[in-house]
């Protein structure tokens, strides 16, 4: 399944119709930017396969951290240590100072 496909899909069946106005993408198709993944595995929001073909559509410089058994927006608490450590070290690569 196209990786489009699978957004549609989720979606589809997450608000009931297709071209939700999701199209992650078609937005990192337009980035010139570094890009940093933050997956949870246990996400049911967004799966996490749909991170995974995210990152692997991305075309710029890219790093991706998996957080086991992280649900939607919840890797930070699961790993807060590692989830630091990743968003320090992709500042600190990418030209900014890291975290403080």
């Amino acid at each position: 399944m196209a990786a489009e496909n699978v957004t549609d899909a989720g979606a589809a069946a997450r608000y009931g119709k297709k071209n939700s106005g999701i199209f992650s993408q078609e937005a990192l198709d337009k980035t010139s930017l570094p890009f940093l993944f933050i997956h949870g595995t246990a996400d049911e929001l967004v799966p996490y396969e749909m991170g995974l073909q995210n990152y692997t559509h991305c075309h710029t410089e890219k790093q991706m951290l998996t957080v086991e058994g992280a649900a939607h927006c919840c890797s930070y608490y699961v790993d807060p240590v590692r989830y630091i450590s990743y968003l320090d070290g992709f500042l600190k690569r990418y030209g900014q100072t890291g975290l403080q």
